[in-house]
Formats: structure tokens, sequence, C-alpha cells
């Protein structure tokens, strides 16, 4: 979950709510962004970096798994 801590159109503790309830997900993560809205989010710092470590996080436990 990314999420920026000034979007106007899903506030922060909707993110938060959503984050608190995905219960069934053994991978989840929420990163905020002090500075981000609902449009520039994607433009922070380390926004796509959060991405990219998820992605690996999750791939390189697959690997684990096979």
């Amino acid at each position: 979950f990314l999420s920026g801590e000034r979007d106007e159109l899903i506030p922060p503790y909707m993110m938060k709510e959503l984050y608190d309830n995905a219960t069934s997900s053994k991978s989840k993560k929420l990163v905020t962004f002090p500075n981000g809205d609902h449009n520039e989010t994607c433009r922070q710092p380390g926004y796509f970096d959060a991405i990219f470590n998820f992605y690996n996080h999750v791939f390189s436990d697959e690997k684990h798994k096979l």
C-alpha cells in the first residue's frame, strides 16, 4: 500500500484501514509519503524504490517456497 499523506481523494486513514483489513496477506506493507497528494505521490522520493523493494521481497520469498 502506497499512501500520500496529503491525498485529498483517498485520505491516509482509509489507506490504513485497507492495510489493516488485508488480514490474509502475508506480504503486505504500508509505505507513506508525507508530501504526496493524489496525483503527485508517484513523484515522491522513494516511491519506486518502495515498489522495487516489495517486489524483490515477495519474489525472493517465492524462491524459497519452491
